[in-house]
Order: structure tokens, then C-alpha cells, then sequence
């Protein structure tokens, strides 16, 4: 900073001498807190977001976080850490989480992060939350049929909406196996497989019957009526045979007395079993 000049003559120069101080306590700037971006907003299938807190003085600075986003008794918001110490110049990264939009209908959802360092005004951030509506597609649509001899079959399970697709699914019976987690949560526009293995000597039927895949979720289905979707799902087993090999559950024989093979129940002291 310029305090003042003096002027004068010199062997017929002009001289200007130009007189500077520091201001005062060595030029240090006081503690100031700056937070980026502004405001956050999280789209529907977003959970995560930063907020850098800096300190553009040259005095050290502390700072607390306080968290205002709670709907319908759910505090959908959570940011770590909630307080800091900052030396001057310095900066940090908060993480800004969403953890919870359960029971949450679909729509936005206002919040805000006040950072409040000490002996300073607080910076709000604004928060938008966007909860999405997920939508249970499972193709191929309608009945899963295993003709005989087929013993695998593949469903492709997709969210077609917005947000998290949580789903879960009951087997119909012992006879039918899958290495899926029972479990899982996809986002929009992220197919997940699901395939159906058979055991045929586990089939308690010759012929062809079945029972119901029923797929559970937190969304609708394709007619946006239901959350769940109910698959039947039919084998068939051929009784026909040559041989006792042929025959697959165990307990029956190849049966030769009428002509054409058929597989039956084994006898056991004249009674069939």
C-alpha cells in the first residue's frame, strides 16, 4: 500500500521516492470461507455428490456442517465430516451422500447444507433430491416353458423407469435352481440376467405341469399396476423310454409290457411305490 511520496532535485534530476508499508500484523488476510458448486441437486439414480470448503485468507479457520433434509420422518441427506479446521488458503472435500429414499414417493425433494465457519455467516447450500419411479420389465413376457429334455432357460430382468429397482423372486419348486442372488438392486437401463436351471430327477411329474416364478419389487410392471410379476413356468418330462436308463427320477424302471416303453414306479413285494 502507498503511504507517500517525496520529490526533489538532484544534480538537475528529479527524484521521486515512493514510501510503502505492509498493512498491519504482516500482511495476513483474516479467515474467509468460500463453498463449491452453490447448490447440488441429485437426479434419481445419483446417491453421491462433493462440496469443497476453502478458506481463501491467510488466518486459520474452523467450520461446522449442519444438514436440514428430512421428509416424512426419513432424513434422506447425510454429509461427511460435519465440522473441519482449515489453515489458510487451505481446502476440503466434503462427501455428500443420499441414504435413504425409502418410503419416499416419487417427485423432488428440498434440502439444505449450511457450513458455518466461526465468527463468520453461514453458506447455505441448496439440495434438490429427485426419487424416481422404477419399473419391473422382465422379457420374455408370459410363460417360461421347458420342452422335454430342456433344462435351462434365461429371463432378462431391466429397470425401464427412473431411480433404484430393488427386487427379490421365489423359486416354484426344489426341482428348479439359479445361481442369481435372491436379492439385487439395479439402476434405469441396467438389464440383469436370470437363468433357470432344471433338475429333471427332481421333477415329482412325468408329463407336463409346473408352478409360479414370482418376481417381488419396489416398482410397478409394464401395466404400472403392481410391483410384482408372476411367471409359470412348465416342464415337461418324457415318460417314454427303451431302457431303465432312460427313465431319470429315481425309483422308476422302463416298463416294456405294454409295447411302446413307458416309465413307471418300481414295485416293491407287489406294491407300487
Amino acid at each position: 500500500m502507498i503511504r507517500g511520496m517525496v520529490t526533489g532535485l538532484s544534480g538537475g534530476f528529479l527524484v521521486l521516492l515512493v514510501v510503502a508499508c505492509s498493512p498491519a500484523g504482516g500482511g495476513d488476510s483474516p479467515a474467509f470461507l468460500e463453498v463449491a458448486p452453490g447448490a447440488l441437486t441429485f437426479e434419481a439414480d445419483q446417491d453421491s455428490a462433493t462440496l469443497l470448503v476453502k478458506n481463501t485468507g491467510d488466518e486459520a479457520a474452523t467450520f461446522s456442517v449442519q444438514v436440514a433434509a428430512s421428509s416424512g420422518g426419513v432424513n434422506w441427506l447425510a454429509v461427511e465430516p460435519t465440522s473441519g479446521a482449515l489453515d489458510g488458503r487451505d481446502a476440503e472435500a466434503l462427501s455428500v451422500t443420499v441414504v435413504d429414499r425409502s418410503g419416499l414417493v416419487p417427485g423432488e425433494f428440498d434440502g439444505t447444507i449450511s457450513v458455518q465457519g466461526a465468527g463468520l455467516e453461514p453458506i447455505v447450500v441448496p439440495v434438490v433430491m429427485h426419487v424416481g419411479q422404477p419399473i419391473l420389465e422382465v422379457t420374455p413376457p408370459g410363460e417360461l416353458l421347458f420342452a422335454a429334455g430342456d433344462t435351462s432357460r434365461t429371463l432378462t430382468i431391466k429397470n425401464k423407469g427412473t431411480g433404484l429397482l430393488a427386487y427379490s423372486f421365489k423359486l416354484p419348486g426344489a426341482w428348479i435352481s439359479t445361481d442369481a442372488d435372491p436379492q439385487k438392486e439395479i439402476r434405469s437401463n441396467e438389464p440383469q440376467s436370470l437363468t433357470l436351471v432344471v433338475d429333471l430327477t427332481q421333477v415329482p411329474w412325468y408329463g407336463t405341469d409346473g408352478g409360479d416364478l414370482v418376481i417381488t419389487s419396489n416398482g410397478l410392471d409394464d401395466a404400472q399396476t403392481s410391483g410384482t410379476v408372476t411367471i409359470p413356468v412348465k416342464v415337461t418330462v418324457d415318460d417314454s423310454c427303451e431302457v431303465d436308463a432312460n427313465c431319470l427320477k429315481p425309483g422308476h424302471f422302463c416298463d416294456l409290457s405294454e409295447g411302446a416303453g413307458k416309465c413307471v414306479p418300481a414295485k416293491v413285494d407287489g406294491m407300487q411305490c
